[in-house]
């Protein structure tokens, strides 16, 4: 199955999935990565919240329950962390290719779940992601994890620009 995530404007991402969408995420604000908030169309509204001002870790929340926890590393490792049931299920985003232009989800043997392909586009400045499925019976709530992805590769590569 194939989704994308195509930039409204640079406050709102849609999930879109065969021209329909299922969601979006979004700031408040241009820069403000304190206040976000997803909307799925069948499930409502969650929260992403940072852990603390000086980390760029941070949760995804509906009604105070934290749902996903996503913990970044030094080594270009993303950790994330799903809460939904009682035994904690980890999955790692890990950039690939030659220049880190792709990103992939793995589960915890390191088997590939999900491709996620960024595509630029320099007429109007903006990023379409288009998630590729491999493995389609991993988790019961994709739209919050592709969703809450997005924010996370927005972050590093908002970190990566900083950094150059």
């Amino acid at each position: 199955m194939i989704y994308e995530i195509i930039p409204e404007s640079y406050k709102k991402y849609n999930l879109v999935q065969s021209n329909q969408v299922l969601g979006s995420l979004n700031y408040s604000s241009w820069f403000n990565i304190a206040k976000v908030a997803l909307e799925i169309n069948t499930l409502g509204i969650f929260e992403i919240t940072r852990k603390s001002s000086w980390k760029s870790d941070f949760y995804v929340s509906k009604n105070n329950k934290k749902i996903l926890e996503f913990t970044f590393s030094w080594n270009n490792l993303l950790k994330v962390t799903s809460c939904l049931n009682e035994e904690q299920v980890v999955f790692k985003l890990v950039r690939k290719g030659f220049w880190g232009n792709k990103f992939l989800l793995l589960d915890e043997n390191n088997n590939e779940i999900c491709i996620i392909l960024p595509q630029s586009k320099w007429k109007n400045f903006k990023t379409i992601y288009k998630i590729e499925e491999i493995n389609t019976d991993f988790y019961l709530e994709k739209e919050v994890l592709y969703l809450s992805l997005i924010h996370c590769i927005v972050q590093i590569n908002a970190m990566t620009a900083a950094v150059i």
